[in-house]
């Protein structure tokens, strides 16, 4: 679980939480997650899983259906020659990790409109440090139900 010590309900989870782990004798590992930014890779997959929760989609079905097939079908889907059949060409769904980093910052900023303009959603800007820790933290807090 995240915990931003910096707000009062989130300490007071906190320490529940940790006197419960006491009590029980769990094998208990803290983490400074102070990081200031996200790769891109991890940034992506974080504000798919908050649109999932805003929308009540798991967060696979936000990066497959929604970011491949609706916002950005042109990047995803793609086609390539299959060497074992002679150069014939097939058609596929590209991977977010085969992209390169232009076109993986082009789909988060068409997602982040699209989420906006079609969902009402607001998925957090890159540089939206202390949304983006609201949002890990949320998310971080559901992951059972994405």
């Amino acid at each position: 679980m995240l915990y931003n010590l910096k707000s009062k309900t989130e300490q007071d989870r906190c320490d529940k939480r940790y006197e419960k782990a006491k009590s029980e004798g769990w094998l208990l590992d803290m983490t400074n997650k102070s990081k200031s930014s996200l790769n891109m890779n991890s940034y992506f997959h974080l504000i798919c899983a908050y649109f999932g929760l805003q929308s009540g989609y798991d967060a696979e079905y936000v990066k497959q259906e929604i970011v491949k097939q609706i916002v950005c079908p042109t990047v995803f889907n793609v086609e390539k020659p299959n060497i074992l059949r002679g150069g014939e060409m097939y058609k596929t769904v590209e991977s977010w990790g085969n992209l390169g980093h232009e076109e993986q910052n082009f789909v988060i900023n068409k997602f982040i409109v699209w989420s906006w303009d079609k969902a009402k959603i607001r998925l957090p800007d890159p540089k939206d440090l202390l949304y983006i820790k609201e949002v890990r933290i949320e998310v971080d807090r559901n992951k059972q139900y994405l």
